[in-house]
């Protein structure tokens, strides 16, 4: 019974952060019956009531939460504006070449002086372009100039929900700093954890690795390192959570149980299962103030509290309610906490744990069943969070868990007390040679399976692994494995021959789209720098490689992304409207420039270059007036992608071209803004639709009111991505059928 009140409550919990709004208090009533069924009633009635009254106290003790934190917002009055505020730097910061990003606490409001109090936590950057604050540490007091929004999602297909990321954080605010000049330092920062920081990153090998393993310091890896940890499915060992808790403690109870077993006297005051227990837990604390308190750390850190206590006192008969007890109290200290990877793969850990104790064997056979387990479990769960599962997982985490756990961890820990850094560089030769391993894994075209599984087969696939973890005598467990490898054969429909799908991507002020065939992939434009994550993310989803990236001009908002995309996969073919000498030709092995008239067909769909013509003149052309325009033709229609070209482009494209120009949907010019969308464009393209791809609250305005109602009188219907998400048009023989994401993926933090 208290295991199915405490999995109810989780549940509760877990219907409210998926809900686009909050719901009345009223319902809270129905509550009252249940009440009196408990009161009157006994036996299976009673048991039923009391389960049904847990998971509607979960779901309104959620609810109760969510207020308070909605509460907690930016002052209209002083969004995107400039504002002087005075507060605290917490966490570490993170430092890449273009920014330094970091948590600041505001405390008090300087100017303007009219404004109202307000105290809340904004993240904020500093576009350094490589010169990072000194005095931007952790604990630093700071006067400085800001400008603060609330946090805005980008809504894409599989895409992260960085909005939702922040509000389980408990940040309220986003922007960045105005004036590097005027910060004033009222208290300098620092302290133990920074010095750490700087310690490791300052070794001569893999230092940034053992900055992420101590103080969970994970900037200073790089691209390949996610890479290489992704595909081998140990990027858990390098964000601390639950998995370096449940380490922590095991190498502090494996110590502890050993030496309470070699004294008579101690084994007489306590069993050593319960002694070695109480001693995993001062190093539990110890571990979780290093790591500095984020939120996987405090989740990772109660649960292994709440289980302990359940097991040590009596109030949990075994490991089932332990994990029922654990999962509850993080969920009642953090209700977002049901939203994240790291808590259902925390409990996934503790179930594959104790299905190997009890599998039988000895200890090399139960330590290969249990990275087999850990390994199927997690698949689920990481191709629903991820849209990856490595399918090497088990044979790389066969000697990163040991290896990590017995080795490098409590090397790198016990250093962090022991003058000098001996153990970290002997823990950091050790890494660097296990890190040749991991690559060698990793670039095995077999190491990991990407795909885009619809919930349905989520949901049996997680079914499947809890029915392989049923008892012994339960009969055909094996067969729960079916629905696992259901789900990563699992491949997104693609369009049949003639047809083609083309997602306008929301990547804030910036454009970005991909163009799908049956067989083939391309992206018009690569958005800003941030963009090349969602890029990412979204072709991992559909299970398939990029076969063309096109970049229309030199613009930051347009190109920013290509250079990650391009230092991972050189190979792709290279279509761009750049000088020859940019870099970003330099990166590809197969780059050409844009002209007009080139054409190529897949799968039954025509790509056609139409600007910037052979004799244009680039020497004195605006970037804008280089943009490559591309049409996209298929069975069910065609979409023009327009670039920035300015209204002298688009009056020369309508002339030449006239009703070759026409198509059913077009890609705004210029994100809409007020030189572009000229209604003699308009009338000769003649489409549809109008998709406007601007960021939300953009300095420039876009897309403006003119450049929308132009397009509504040429008889167009309006598609925005500031306000839409990511618009998805399938084109085939029977149509264009539409869909905006962010119907599907709103919530009431959004």
């Amino acid at each position: 019974m208290q295991f199915w009140a405490a999995v109810l409550f989780v549940g509760g919990i877990c219907l409210l952060q998926t809900r686009e709004f909050l719901p009345s208090w009223e319902w809270a009533g129905l509550l009252s019956p249940i009440l009196l069924i408990l009161f009157f009633c006994r036996g299976r009635t009673r048991a039923f009531a009391i389960c049904v009254f847990a998971f509607g106290i979960g779901f309104f003790y959620a609810t109760f939460r969510a207020e308070i934190r909605l509460a907690d917002s930016v002052p209209p009055a002083l969004e995107w504006r400039d504002i002087v505020a005075e507060g605290t730097v917490r966490g570490l910061p993170s430092v890449n070449e273009r920014r330094t990003r970091f948590d600041f606490d505001i405390e008090k409001i300087v100017s303007p002086p009219e404004s109202e109090s307000v105290q809340l936590r904004a993240r904020l950057s500093d576009y350094h372009r490589g010169s990072p604050l000194p005095f931007l540490q952790s604990g630093a007091r700071l006067r400085i100039k800001i400008r603060i929004r609330p946090p805005r999602a980008n809504y894409n297909p599989r895409g992260f929900d960085y909005a939702g990321h922040l509000f389980g954080q408990g940040v309220r605010a986003a922007g960045y700093v105005r004036d590097r000049e005027q910060i004033t330092v009222l208290e300098e920062g620092g302290g133990f954890r920074e010095s750490l920081r700087r310690r490791a990153l300052s070794l001569p090998q893999s230092g940034e690795l053992i900055a992420a393993l101590v103080v969970g310091y994970r900037s200073g890896m790089d691209e390949e390192q996610w890479r290489v940890l992704r595909r081998t499915g140990v990027a858990h060992l390098f964000s601390i959570s639950g998995t370096h808790i449940a380490l922590a403690a095991g190498f502090a109870a494996m110590l502890g149980g050993f030496f309470w077993r070699r004294s008579r006297f101690l084994m007489r005051i306590m069993p050593a299962q319960k002694a070695a227990l109480l001693l995993a837990l001062p190093m539990v604390a110890s571990y979780a103030l290093l790591a500095g308190l984020g939120v996987p750390v405090q989740r990772g850190a109660l649960m292994f509290f709440a289980a302990a206590i359940a097991m040590l006192g009596g109030g949990a008969t075994n490991a089932a309610n332990a994990a029922a007890f654990a999962a509850m109290i993080v969920a009642v200290a953090d209700p977002w906490a049901v939203s994240s990877s790291g808590f259902w793969l925390s409990f996934m850990l503790a179930a594959a744990v104790i299905a190997a104790a009890n599998a039988g064997g000895g200890f090399v056979i139960r330590l290969l069943k249990l990275q087999v387990l850990l390994s199927l479990f997690a698949m689920p769960l990481t191709l629903w969070f991820f849209n990856e599962a490595s399918l090497a997982s088990p044979f790389a985490n066969f000697a990163a868990v040991p290896l990590a756990g017995f080795i490098i961890l409590p090397l790198a820990l016990l250093d962090v007390v022991l003058p000098g850094d001996i153990l970290w560089k002997i823990a950091g030769e050790v890494l660097e040679w296990f890190w040749r391993f991991l690559t060698w894994i990793a670039d095995s075209p077999f190491a990991s399976r990407r795909t885009d599984a619809p919930l349905w087969l989520f949901a049996l696939a997680c079914a499947g692994a809890a029915w392989m973890l049923m008892p012994n005598p339960i009969p055909l467990r094996w067969t729960g494995i079916a629905p696992i490898v259901a789900m990563l054969l699992w491949t997104p429909q693609a369009p049949v021959d003639g047809a083609f799908r083309a997602t306008f991507l929301d990547v804030g002020q910036g454009a970005s789209a991909a163009v799908e065939t049956k067989n083939y992939a391309a992206v018009y434009d690569a958005g800003p720098p941030f963009a090349s994550g969602i890029l990412e993310q979204f072709l991992r989803g559909r299970g398939r490689p990029l076969d063309m990236l096109i970049v229309s001009h030199d613009d930051i908002d347009h190109s920013g992304g290509a250079e990650r995309i391009l230092r991972t996969r050189s190979d792709i073919h290279f279509l761009s409207s750049l000088e020859n000498d940019h870099f970003l030709r330099a990166m590809s092995d197969n780059s050409e420039s844009c002209i007009a008239g080139q054409e190529w067909t897949k799968d039954g769909a025509r790509f056609s270059v139409l600007h910037p013509p052979a004799d244009f003149d680039f020497a004195s052309a605006e970037d804008n007036a280089k943009s490559c325009v591309i049409k996209v033709s298929g069975a069910g229609g065609s979409v023009l992608f327009s670039g920035d070209i300015p209204q002298e482009i688009e009056l020369h494209l309508a002339r030449r071209y006239g009703d070759l120009l026409r198509a059913d949907v077009l890609l705004a010019p210029h994100h809409g803004g007020k030189d572009s969308s000229s209604a003699e464009f308009l009338r000769a393209v003649s489409p549809k639709f109008v998709v406007f791809s601007a960021g939300a609250g953009n300095r420039f305005g876009h897309p403006r009111e003119d450049a929308i109602q132009r397009a509504k009188e040429a008889g167009a219907k309006v598609y925005r991505t500031d306000r839409d998400g990511a618009i998805v048009m399938e084109i085939s023989e029977d149509g264009i059928a539409i869909e905006t994401w962010r119907n599907r993926r709103r919530r009431y933090w959004h």
